[in-house]
């Protein structure tokens, strides 16, 4: 009984000690965002926002049907979906290699879908989110001109 009792000790602290590496940690997405190039009209319903891009910080490419994007200005909260899937806004892809993945280094164009989000000049705050257990990481604040 002495011998069994040891191996069985041995295999839960084995066991418990591998705990954390077994669920891993999650993917880490960093990005940058511009202001689109060009001027925002008050009049406007399909203004290009602002660009983001996927920065090379340890994370690999992201699965573009995952990626909600949340506008807020003034208090009003804007859901900016992948062309072609609703939302006040449109993320669009106009470059990159494979039209299902957000690759690193590639710019994504957040635009207005119908709805007159920013006039001329406005100062937005978003949220970039991706698929279920990854973080994202980047600036909340950008001003538009």
């Amino acid at each position: 009984m002495g011998r069994s009792w040891h191996l069985l000790v041995a295999a839960i602290i084995c066991l418990c000690s591998l705990s954390g590496c077994l669920g891993g940690a999650p993917l880490d997405y960093h990005y940058s965002a511009e202001d689109a190039e060009g001027a925002v009209s008050s009049e406007g319903i399909d203004d290009q926002l602002f660009n983001v891009t996927l920065t090379g910080q340890g994370a690999t490419d992201m699965k573009f049907s995952s990626l909600v994007v949340v506008v807020t200005q003034d208090g009003a909260s804007y859901r900016c979906l992948p062309e072609g899937e609703g939302g006040n806004c449109t993320v669009t892809q106009p470059s990159g290699s494979d039209d299902a993945l957000w690759e690193e280094g590639e710019t994504l164009t957040v635009s207005e879908s119908g709805t007159d989000i920013c006039g001329r000049t406005c100062i937005l705050t978003f949220s970039i989110n991706g698929p279920s257990g990854t973080q994202t990481t980047g600036p909340t604040v950008l001003t538009l001109n």
